[in-house]
């Protein structure tokens, strides 16, 4: 449906143009008649042909020099493009073949919107849009009765033809496979659902990392960050908007997935947990957006795979040097809770920015931090 709007504004937008590109043809073809008229009244006829033709040549010169421009520019353009045909972008790990309408059906990406939105979404994350802009009520309004109009007569629109949508209806019903991304790059993977839950149950049988609960946390977690918001925001420390943003809207259990590692031997999973909608979800995301800048001028912390480039941009290795890459297992969740809440402690010390932004206390910053380190999953 965005997509069908933007048409149809691009549309407009082109008629637009064109309509002004007319308007100055004709001023300009006016302003050349007057100065034409002019000239008959000075030049004798041979010498006003001689005039017309040497301007009509030159302008043709300058048309023509212009046209090659464009030319050669759309050539370029075209030639940059990358090529998009699909290559390895789907492996295929289980033991049923896939069809060839699958196959390219999957070559497309996990992230292809395959359709419209439905308007009620649409129009949900229209209005947040609204809300989000700096635009006054009256701009607002008008700006809804515009588009909101224009999206109701519009028809529900779908990017994969007729053979495409039975193939990927086969492929949702299909319980013996899971289809999921890899863990590097954009390459969909398709794993024989029972080898895919045989090895991510042999990632929770490890009692070094998971240890079993007999009882769900997750009620007595909520109710002390309930607690902690309810007093910092009595304490004036924050507001009831902050707290509406770090208070849990609903509670479920973390979910465990697994990416396939397929650039490994045996392709072993990457464990993966999703916290969206945990109690400590909009919490942990509040105060990394108030504590980022902590670790802006930290010479040991990358943001991108970009940056790290950037970094390593024009080091020379010399001869007696070697350069080396180290395998890492489970990097952050092998950091000590300890070794981390000593660190925060002095970087929330030593920082002179935080207490000008905030008016939460210290003790507060890190009581806060520790409800996010309480790991029940």
């Amino acid at each position: 449906m965005g997509w069908k709007l933007a048409e149809q504004c691009g549309r407009r937008m082109v008629k637009l143009m064109i309509t002004d590109a007319h308007y100055w043809i004709n001023k300009y073809q006016q302003i050349i008649d007057i100065q034409k008229a002019k000239l008959e009244k000075t030049l004798n006829q041979e010498h006003l042909s001689t005039l017309i033709t040497a301007i009509t040549l030159s302008s043709e010169k300058h048309r023509e020099q212009r046209r090659r421009a464009l030319k050669t520019k759309l050539a370029k353009i075209r030639k940059q493009q990358p090529d998009n045909t699909p290559i390895d972008c789907v492996v295929n790990l289980s033991k049923q073949p896939l069809s060839k309408t699958e196959q390219q059906l999957l070559q497309k990406g996990l992230n292809y919107n395959t359709g419209d939105a439905s308007k009620t979404d649409f129009f949900a994350a229209f209005e947040s849009l609204l809300k989000s802009s700096n635009l006054n009520e009256e701009t607002q309004e008008e700006i809804r009765q515009t588009i909101v109009p224009m999206v109701k007569q519009k028809r529900q629109h779908t990017q994969l033809n007729a053979q495409e949508l039975k193939a990927l209806k086969k492929l949702k019903n299909r319980k013996d496979i899971v289809i999921l991304p890899a863990d590097k790059g954009r390459t969909t993977v398709v794993m024989d659902r029972e080898e895919y839950t045989k090895k991510a149950e042999e990632l929770l049988k490890d009692e070094d990392v998971y240890q079993q609960l007999p009882t769900n946390p997750i009620q007595t977690l909520d109710n002390r960050i309930q607690r902690t918001l309810n007093k910092l925001t009595k304490t004036g420390q924050i507001t009831k908007q902050d707290r509406w943003r770090m208070k849990s809207n609903r509670l479920v259990l973390p979910r465990f997935y697994g990416r396939p590692k397929i650039h490994k031997a045996n392709i072993p999973l990457r464990p993966i947990v999703s916290l969206p909608g945990t109690p400590t979800y909009n919490l942990s995301k509040e105060l990394y957006r108030k504590l980022k800048h902590l670790t802006e001028s930290c010479d040991h912390s990358i943001n991108s795979a970009i940056q790290f480039l950037e970094k390593i941009r024009g080091i020379q290795i010399d001869e007696q040097e070697i350069m080396v890459s180290f395998e890492v297992t489970a990097l952050y969740t092998s950091i000590g809770q300890k070794l981390a809440k000593e660190t925060m402690e002095q970087l929330l010390s030593n920082d002179e920015q935080l207490p000008q932004q905030s008016k939460m206390q210290h003790t507060s910053w890190m009581e806060c931090i520790n409800l996010c380190l309480t790991t029940y999953f």
